[in-house]
């Protein structure tokens, strides 16, 4: 006769499984998502390879066995609320873009911070520079905390960034 605590622990381990299946299926999808928009910062002919570092992630862009850049997760605090976003920079630190991946702002508000018109005041800014609204980034007139959620997600993976190199983890070409 089957015992009540084998029923569980019969449940249990097919709950995990079931659970792990979905996971691994869920992750891998959204990091197949990701990597086609982090392709899009880099030339045709770059190859991105999905790499981890104190359990974040990044891809590491590489052109004929040189490391040009990286992209990665920045994460801010916009007027609705977290913000994430994938950031590209070239070898030298100086940003190629971003895009909003996470966000809860109000439509035709807050989001005009997702739109070229924004996103370019960023480009060609280097990781070492302030990334701050009003200062070195152009303010956005009525959407001045999801400007300022956006600059934050910047100036954080621009920090994991210089991390990255000064703990010899990726070479670049920056100074410290």
């Amino acid at each position: 006769m089957i015992t009540k605590k084998l029923l569980l622990f019969i449940f249990i381990v097919v709950l995990s499984f079931t659970w792990s299946l979905y996971a691994s299926e869920h992750y891998s999808e959204g990091y197949a998502d990701e990597l086609e928009i982090a392709v899009g910062f880099f030339p045709e002919e770059a190859e991105l390879n999905i790499e981890e570092h104190e359990e974040s992630t990044y891809f590491l862009a590489m052109k004929e066995d040189e490391k040009i850049g990286l992209a990665g997760f920045g994460r801010g605090r916009g007027y609705g609320g977290l913000m994430e976003l994938l950031v590209a920079v070239d070898i030298e630190g100086d940003i190629l873009g971003y895009q909003v991946i996470i966000h809860s702002e109000t439509e035709g508000i807050g989001t005009p911070v997702m739109e070229e018109n924004f996103i370019s005041r960023f480009v060609g800014l280097n990781i070492h520079d302030p990334l701050e609204i009003g200062e070195d980034v152009d303010s956005f007139s009525g959407a001045t905390v999801s400007a300022e959620g956006v600059a934050e997600a910047v100036r954080n993976f621009s920090d994991f960034v210089i991390k990255l190199h000064e703990d010899d983890i990726v070479e670049l070409d920056i100074e410290n």
